[in-house]
């Protein structure tokens, strides 16, 4: 997203542990330097930070303020936690942003319990 033009990108995942968000980082960084960024640019406007779904957003709208674009890859398939992905992403995104939601099924509760988050959404 920052080599396509984004001013800032934050990345956000459940914290688990420090290795985690290492392998995020080392991630970032390989692929800045596979697409020519600077440290600099990649530094300045790449954040990666933990978040649990529903708690305090003020990490995650970055600097300059709401979201335009929100993907959430792979995070709808527990639908215990589905409302508590909504509430962090109507908190962080503007009024005329885009959430993408990619997902798969699991196999731990039914198709249609996973589809049930695109009608909460609504």
């Amino acid at each position: 997203l920052r080599r396509e033009g984004a001013h800032e990108v934050v990345i956000s995942d459940m914290y688990v542990n420090d290795q985690a968000f290492d392998a995020i980082r080392m991630s970032v960084d390989a692929n800045a330097d596979a697409w020519g960024l600077s440290s600099e640019v990649i530094n300045s406007r790449v954040s990666v930070v933990p978040h649990s779904w529903g708690e305090d957003i003020d990490k995650l709208c970055g600097s300059d303020g709401r979201a335009d674009l929100l993907i959430a890859s792979d995070c709808i398939y527990n639908p215990m936690h589905h409302r508590a992905l909504l509430e962090s992403a109507i908190g962080t995104m503007n009024d005329g942003g885009l959430f993408v939601v990619g997902y798969s099924f699991h196999g731990n509760v039914s198709p249609n319990e996973v589809l049930a988050f695109f009608d909460l959404a609504l």
